[in-house]
């Protein structure tokens, strides 16, 4: 017996915010080494966090990849120019922990959604 996504309380749509929310995450993380490696900081804690979210990008399913591609696409537009804020490498590491479960649940809500 196969069960729709609905029957299991998955849906497209929230795959699709998981994918929103990955993407938002991972141009944040760019703007942050940016802003960081501008005031001449090496920004290894940021690097990592952002290669631990993009690391999610390979465990897509073909659809999720295909959907992420579409997404990416129909909201780079609408992000514009970041806004320049102030970071340093002490706020990084005091908030690495929560990126790291921000980046966990992403990752468990896409491995559900196709599970």
């Amino acid at each position: 017996m196969s069960h729709s996504a609905s029957d299991s309380g998955k849906s497209p749509g929230d795959t699709k915010v998981a994918l929103v929310l990955l993407i938002k995450s991972a141009m944040d993380q760019i703007d942050e080494i940016a802003v960081l490696r501008r005031q001449g900081c090496s920004a290894h804690l940021s690097r990592q966090l952002l290669g631990e979210t993009c690391g999610v990008l390979g465990e897509l399913t073909e659809d999720q990849t295909s959907l992420y591609f579409s997404t990416l696409l129909a909201i780079s537009d609408s992000f514009g120019a970041s806004q320049i804020r102030s970071v340093s490498e002490e706020y990084d590491e005091h908030v690495a922990s929560a990126k790291r479960r921000f980046v966990s649940t992403i990752r468990a809500r896409l491995r559900a959604s196709v599970g």
